[in-house]
């Protein structure tokens, strides 16, 4: 969703999988099947071995995912037993900014056809709305205009407008809605202040209530999801309190875990959170997400690692989970092919497997070995904090051993010419173009430190006294300058290598 800002197929296919048949992208079971659940099922499937909602939410920060986009990640889920995708998208002006205006023609065309699309592959289209304040970015300022644009709570007219808005999407075939408050200003307007005071969660529980009342006597299928302004930690705050003491006991409401990006999500926590909201959660998981990396560390990284640190019971514990994607779709596919099996059977779940599986499945893929040599250096995230062990080793024993003809050093060049190779290897090893095109500046960046790793390394090996050695120092710094003014964030110990090079 948010970033981490504080504020965040078509033919049938059949083949044996263990007790059960993967026919068309669905795990059929003799004992369980797993369709899109139902408002009137989903907190009664805590029994079985999955989560009962398997989601994946559009929910970060920057330019949103094409309609070809979705289709193919609509497409990914069913191979991957998702039942459900959250239209989240925080630069759709329809869906926050302008979230009053409806959707031209032909935008509303291509909206029916997503819902339909989804549909078609057994996947619930949830559509977010986000009428409050939205919170300003680092650097930016909360501006008038967007004040003035956002919901009065308690004013008829723009509950009208809210009404009308919900209305097209209905018409649209979307028969459940996320009202998102994640990511809005504390603002309220002066009619809000002299009915709610300071109580924001007042005017959104209100709110969310005459929604789910209205539209339900308009479609009695309507379901409401709720994404609140305190949607991380948990110890009890004002806001839930109004929550559990007023919040319909229909509507799911959203939870992040203990931090807005949380390294792991445990069952203890959604327990004590369950207690706080009045209903267990609903949890939106922003692993693989990766806006934050570009907006608060202005440093762009990919993570494409497997999924870790969530407990093997958190099925039994909360309504669901929604995997918050990266920027990236493609490349986000590789975490969400993992996040799909812990979804299905979180007590299986085995991370290093499902990795290799993922890596092994990923569409347009010939030589994973080759893919494989990047992505173990774009595995450091938030729920994997440790760099890749591998390199870690080969750096250790060449500090150990920096004689030019050691076997550590002999590895270690190994290791970085592959770098190096990286963007004329993968393009044969892979001919997703798509995906090549979405991890290039990361691909290049670590080709650049390769590069610097053997001239740090052809450096190092010269004597003090020869008269190479001032020439060589000067091609490693001007070449550690050019990286270090790349902001794209990958391989950092490779860095660190060769920077620690420079002062021997």
């Amino acid at each position: 969703m948010k970033r981490a800002l504080i504020w965040a197929g078509a033919g049938v296919l059949l083949l044996a999988v263990g007790a059960g048949i993967w026919q068309g992208g669905y795990l059929q079971r003799s004992v369980e099947t797993t369709p899109a659940p139902s408002a009137a099922t989903e907190d009664t499937q805590t029994e079985t071995r999955s989560f009962a909602i398997r989601g994946v939410i559009e929910g970060f920060y920057g330019k949103p995912w094409s309609f070809e986009e979705r289709l193919s990640m609509f497409d990914f889920m069913a191979d991957h037993r998702y039942n459900t995708y959250v239209y989240a998208p925080k630069d759709d002006p329809y869906q926050r900014v302008s979230w009053a205006d409806l959707y031209p023609a032909a935008d509303a065309e291509r909206m029916k056809q997503l819902v339909q699309g989804a549909e078609n592959r057994r996947i619930r289209f949830v559509y977010s709305i986000s009428p409050g304040v939205p919170a300003p970015l680092p650097g930016q300022k909360l501006t008038q205009e967007a004040i003035d644009r956002s919901i009065g709570y308690s004013v008829a007219a723009d509950r009208e407008r809210l009404k009308k808005k919900l209305e097209q999407m209905r018409g649209l075939g979307v028969k459940t809605v996320m009202l998102s408050f994640d990511d809005v200003a504390s603002q309220m307007k002066d009619k809000d202040r002299g009915i709610y005071g300071t109580d924001l969660g007042a005017a959104h529980v209100e709110l969310a209530n005459l929604v789910l009342e209205e539209q339900r006597a308009l479609d009695p299928e309507f379901t409401l999801w709720f994404a609140p302004t305190r949607y991380h930690g948990v110890k009890d705050n004002q806001y839930w309190q109004t929550v559990r003491a007023k919040l319909n006991p229909d509507i799911h409401v959203i939870w992040t875990g203990k931090e807005i990006v949380s390294p792991a999500i445990r069952s203890e926590e959604a327990d004590q959170v369950a207690k706080w909201l009045g209903r267990k959660p609903l949890v939106w998981d922003n692993y693989p997400v990766n806006d934050f990396t570009y907006e608060i560390d202005h440093r762009p990284q990919l993570f494409l690692g497997p999924l870790e640190g969530r407990d093997a019971d958190l099925h039994l514990h909360t309504a669901g989970l929604l995997a918050n994607p990266m920027i990236q779709p493609e490349a986000s596919k590789l975490a969400l092919a993992t996040v799909g099996d812990y979804l299905d059977d979180p007590k299986g779940y085995d991370p290093e497997q499902a990795w290799g599986e993922s890596l092994a499945a990923l569409r347009g893929v010939k030589d994973a070995k080759v893919l494989a040599s990047m992505l173990a250096y774009a595995r450091t995230s938030p729920v994997h904090a440790a760099p890749d062990a591998r390199i870690a080793e080969l750096i250790a024993a060449f500090w150990k051993d920096p004689a030019p003809a050691s076997a550590a050093t002999a590895h270690l060049r190994s290791e970085f010419e592959r770098l190096q190779r990286l963007p004329v290897g993968l393009p044969t090893a892979v001919e997703n173009k798509a995906l090549l095109a979405e991890i290039n500046p990361w691909v290049r960046k670590l080709a650049g430190q390769g590069e610097a790793g053997l001239l740090a390394i052809e450096y190092l090996s010269l004597p003090p006294e020869h008269a190479e050695k001032a020439t060589a120092k000067a091609q490693l710094v001007g070449k550690l300058q050019k990286l270090q003014a790349d902001p794209t964030k990958i391989g950092e110990e490779v860095l660190e290598f060769a920077l620690e090079a420079v002062k021997k």
